[in-house]
């Protein structure tokens, strides 16, 4: 049995209304990947103060932004001026070229898709740890991948395209998040296959490290993993020891890396702010509270 959770991924469309049929066309390239593009059509509203106050209010609710940039858009002043106002909130904005064909815009918006996206990776044994992980990386924005093999009582229906299909798009431009333990080692582990194949797809990359958050659960497994032939570009992304701590605490560890690593300070207090007051997720005043005191430096 595999799970996903694509349709909590909110983008914000920057854009100039007279752009806006193209425009619609980019929200339907999103919205095939289950993501949840917004954008605004703001002819039914005159007051100044008014369109400013909307559109700063979806800004302050958004972690995600693309900017449909084009000659109407760069002398468009609500353009520029959510441009810089998302920019003056410590966010990112995606720039795609509206002068391109549909086509072209959707190859551009392929890493843009797969930074969504986190691949849960686990030898079986640390299914509870990687069942708590999915379920508060899903109130997020990201869309979440978990192959439940190993869940008590559950009927194995995995659907190994869609999760190789999902494993080399998050390796790409998301992340593989990897719970280890000893199994890794093992030739036959399907976590150790998970793993290969992240490193496989990132070495024509430019870095050549892949897109692995590794964690493993005992400590001597670090040398091990190191020295390993095949998994050793792992130990470049930074193997964190979570051995000895308890389940809640590694699955805290876990989030924090995930955070810090894939969101802007600004994107943190927004998904925090978010959490407080419920919106586009259900109320979680603890959730806000650690992202808060954990996960801004």
């Amino acid at each position: 049995m595999y799970q996903t959770q694509n349709d909590s991924v909110w983008i914000f469309l920057s854009h100039s209304n007279k752009d806006y049929e193209k425009v619609r066309l980019v929200r339907n390239v999103l919205e095939e990947q289950s993501l949840r593009p917004l954008m605004f059509f703001l002819h039914c509203l005159s007051d100044d103060e008014e369109i400013d106050s909307l559109i700063k209010r979806e800004i302050d609710c958004r972690t995600r932004f693309i900017l449909c940039d084009s000659e109407n858009a760069r002398t468009s002043k609500w353009v520029q001026k959510e441009i810089a106002y998302i920019k003056s909130q410590n966010r990112i904005v995606e720039t795609i070229d509206m002068s391109k064909s549909i086509d072209e815009i959707a190859e551009d918006l392929k890493d843009f898709i797969a930074a969504t996206k986190i691949f849960i990776s686990y030898n079986k044994e640390e299914y509870a740890l990687a069942e708590k992980v999915y379920e508060r990386l899903s109130k997020y924005d990201f869309a979440v991948y978990i192959d439940a093999y190993w869940k008590p009582g559950a009927v194995y229906e995995q659907n190994y395209i869609d999760s190789i299909k999902f494993l080399k798009e998050a390796a790409q431009g998301g992340f593989v998040v990897s719970i280890m333990n000893h199994r890794i080692m093992n030739p036959h582990s399907t976590a150790r296959y998970e793993l290969l194949r992240s490193i496989e797809v990132n070495k024509s990359s430019r870095s050549g490290m892949p897109n692995v958050l590794p964690f493993s659960v005992n400590e001597a497994l670090i040398e091990a993993v190191s020295k390993d032939s095949r998994l050793s570009p792992l130990a470049q992304c930074g193997i964190e020891n979570i051995d000895g701590m308890d389940i809640d605490q590694q699955c805290d560890a876990i989030i924090r890396r995930v955070v810090t690593t894939l969101m802007t300070p600004g994107a943190v207090r927004v998904q925090a702010a978010n959490f407080k007051a419920g919106i586009n997720c259900e109320p979680d005043e603890v959730e806000a509270e650690f992202l808060l005191k954990k996960c801004i430096e």
